[in-house]
């Protein structure tokens, strides 16, 4: 790929390599490196910023995987939830029962438009 346009931030990060020792991986690094990226887009210049706009989003997550009746919506929900909690694709569309390419389509979808996207299933 020649350009950068319309190549998902998340590939450009799976291509850092990961440098931490074995003890010190309880979160993918592409997740870890995502959410700064996005903290610092929304302004946030700390870690302590950068850690409370994750609790908010986790916040808003949970709170519509509980209340919505739509059981597509509440997978789309538990994948991007258990994506923050350190799980692969693999196990995610396990746990979900989706196939791994529509985790990430869905991870893409969320990435790209928070929330409104994952309500939206077409």
């Amino acid at each position: 790929m020649n350009t950068v346009a319309g190549y998902p931030v998340r590939h450009a990060l799976s291509k850092v390599a990961d440098f931490r020792k074995p003890r010190g991986k309880h979160r993918p690094l592409v997740a870890i490196l995502a959410l700064g990226c996005v903290a610092t887009l929304c302004g946030a210049s700390s870690l302590t910023a950068i850690s409370q706009l994750n609790q908010q989003e986790s916040a808003a997550l949970r709170q519509l995987y509980r209340q919505t009746k739509d059981a597509d919506l509440r997978s789309r929900c538990q994948m991007i939830l258990l994506s923050a909690d350190g799980h692969g694709v693999a196990g995610i569309a396990r746990r979900t029962l989706f196939d791994e390419n529509s985790v990430l389509s869905w991870f893409d979808r969320y990435e790209a438009e928070g929330l409104p996207g994952l309500e939206d299933g077409s």
